[in-house]
């Protein structure tokens, strides 16, 4: 991690160095709104090495163009307190995520990974 984090990853990780039992009582008290955002996050990632491991350079282009314009939405937002047009996270329960976890929806393998299998 040393070799490519740098001082916004110090920065984000402060929290980590809070006692355990703080960190984990603030997350089971935030679980649902936890919850869901892993979910995107998941679900993003797995967007992101589809893209990544695809031929199409379109795909990873749209998808970083994607993350510029949520960005510039986002600071935009931000500096004027506007958050009426924040897209809301969709709501999945607790079994599902649970759910998600014990059988994850897997994505079908790309043509890249058969590729490499022989």
């Amino acid at each position: 991690m040393r070799r490519v984090a740098g001082p916004a990853f110090a920065q984000a990780t402060t929290g980590a160095q809070d006692d355990p039992a703080s960190v984990v009582a603030a997350a089971r008290a935030n679980r649902e709104n936890l919850a869901r955002w892993l979910e995107n996050w998941a679900a993003k990632l797995g967007e992101a090495r589809t893209a990544l491991l695809s031929d199409e350079e379109a795909q990873l282009t749209r998808l970083i163009t994607n993350a510029y314009e949520a960005r510039d939405r986002w600071l935009r937002d931000s500096a004027g307190a506007n958050w009426e047009s924040a897209a809301e996270m969709p709501k999945i329960s607790m079994g599902q995520m649970l759910g998600n976890l014990v059988w994850p929806q897997r994505q079908p393998p790309s043509s890249q990974d058969k590729k490499r299998k022989k």
